[in-house]
């Protein structure tokens, strides 16, 4: 059965508009979909059961049951049968249709938001960098002024008071928030792009013309 999504509408398919309001008609279509399938399991049960019925008949020949009404139930449900599978093969195949057209829209919407995704990322990467870069600047500053306010010693030696020790020490933690990320529940992803997965923060400064 051939299901063409643009132009032509499946059989049994509202025109919605696939580009207007594809989600009611993917929903009518997996709707009719499962309807077609409880259909097929009860005409299934329905003439198993006639089926049994009619040859339990047939054995005993006492005389007691119309085997011919019977036999016209069995070949009623086998008809009915044969129906909703044609029909639950026709739902298959239009439910089939509407998935492959989202995948279809999905993936003409990711073209869009994937070069979004870079481009913010790239904006991001620049501030991160220059952050780092501006946080590294700082620290040096600060352990020049550390080391000029510091007292000197009769022996030789330098004495940094309690205040520039926690101003060096601050300055001396690993700024990297990838630890605590972890710790908060986020997770590393894992792709198939492994190889080019990890993109270093170095820290860097508007170069001087």
């Amino acid at each position: 059965m051939q299901i063409i999504v643009h132009g032509d509408l499946p059989e049994g398919v509202r025109d919605h508009g696939v580009f207007a309001a594809p989600a009611d008609a993917a929903a009518e279509a997996h709707s009719r979909l499962l309807a077609a399938r409880n259909k097929v399991a009860e005409l299934r049960t329905a003439k198993a059961t006639a089926d049994r019925t009619l040859k339990c008949a047939v054995q005993k020949d006492d005389g007691r049951v119309d085997l011919n009404a019977l036999s016209r139930t069995v070949h009623r449900l086998a008809k009915e049968l044969a129906g909703a599978e044609e029909e639950l093969e026709k739902a298959e195949a239009v439910r089939a249709a509407w998935a492959r057209e989202h995948q279809r829209m999905r993936f003409a919407a990711i073209q869009g938001a994937l070069r979004e995704a870079r481009q913010q990322f790239a904006e991001h990467y620049r501030e991160a960098a220059l952050a780092l870069g501006h946080y590294y600047a700082l620290g040096t500053e600060a352990r020049e002024l550390a080391n000029s306010l510091a007292d000197r010693l009769g022996n030789g030696g330098i004495y940094y008071s309690p205040d520039l020790k926690n101003v060096l020490a601050e300055a001396s933690e690993d700024p990297n928030p990838l630890p605590a990320l972890r710790e908060a529940g986020y997770g590393e992803l894992q792709t198939f792009q492994s190889w080019r997965r990890h993109c270093a923060i170095v820290p860097i400064v508007k170069e001087k013309s």
